[in-house]
């Protein structure tokens, strides 16, 4: 019966930079779960809310990484890549606004491959599929906070997420042998909400609540490739073949999501 109903209910895999590297050394240590602690720069991530309180400005740099490892009946297989890294950094500031309390606060995380990165991966070598590609995007944070009652603040924000898209174009002719090709890469930027909540009904006692909106992060790469046969002396060609593909991917949610590459080719 359990089994069904996880059949039934299954969810795509997820990956996401927050999700691998974390926000600030605490909440990392933690386990992320830091959001009803969450304040200063970290409130951006896990609950912006926390922004509000105190009257003073936080800051904060740091380099966090991972080290991965696969093996399979006992046996440990090479992966590609076994260490990712990003910089993380913030700045908050908080104070009064109308008598009450509020802040504000911004956030980057930037992975050591840089602001995106999309490589394929080799069928047969062993690999994380979704760690290798869906963990290397840049993210900014902008957040804000005000109390609403005692003991009750709200925050509301946005992330921005690197996108990436382009064109890529390649010739070949077989005699001579050459290969010519082009393409343009470009880099842009996706936006999801995130809004917050955190109640201290008691000096001890903290609840927080955090929703994060899903945001889709299509890799959109259209790929067209010519291919022309000369034969004998002529110098026109006397066979010749097109083909295009278009790769895709499956939504990357901000909860955070998943990615799945999914390439198709047509005629």
């Amino acid at each position: 019966m359990v089994l069904a109903l996880h059949v039934l209910f299954a969810r795509s895999a997820s990956a996401h930079p927050f999700d691998l590297f974390g926000y600030g050394s605490r909440a990392t240590a933690m386990g992320n779960a830091y959001t009803a602690l969450a304040d200063g720069y970290e409130a951006a991530y896990y609950n912006p809310a926390g922004v509000v309180g105190g009257s003073d400005v936080r800051t904060g740099f740091g380099y966090l990484q991972t080290f991965s490892d696969l093996s399979l009946n006992g046996q440990a297989l090479e992966l590609k890549e076994t260490k990712l890294g990003a910089f993380v950094t913030g700045v908050s500031a908080s104070g009064e606004l109308g008598g009450r309390g509020a802040g504000l606060s911004i956030g980057l995380l930037l992975p050591n491959e840089g602001a995106i990165r999309a490589s394929s991966l080799e069928p047969l070598q062993p690999n994380y599929v979704l760690l290798t590609n869906r963990t290397q995007r840049a993210e900014i944070l902008f957040t804000g906070g005000l109390e609403i009652l005692p003991g009750l603040d709200f925050g509301a924000g946005f992330t921005l997420g690197a996108e990436l898209g382009g064109d890529v174009s390649i010739e070949a002719t077989a005699f001579p042998a050459t290969v010519a090709g082009s393409g343009t890469i470009e880099i842009g930027a996706r936006f999801f909400p995130v809004l917050g909540l955190r109640w201290t009904p008691l000096e001890h006692l903290r609840l927080g609540l955090t929703y994060r909106g899903q945001a889709e992060f299509p890799l959109r790469i259209p790929q067209r490739s010519t291919c022309w046969w000369y034969r004998g002396r002529s110098s026109a060609p006397t066979w010749c073949c097109w083909s295009s593909s278009r790769t895709t991917t499956r939504p990357s949610r901000s909860r955070p999501g998943s990615h799945g590459i999914r390439p198709a080719t047509g005629p």
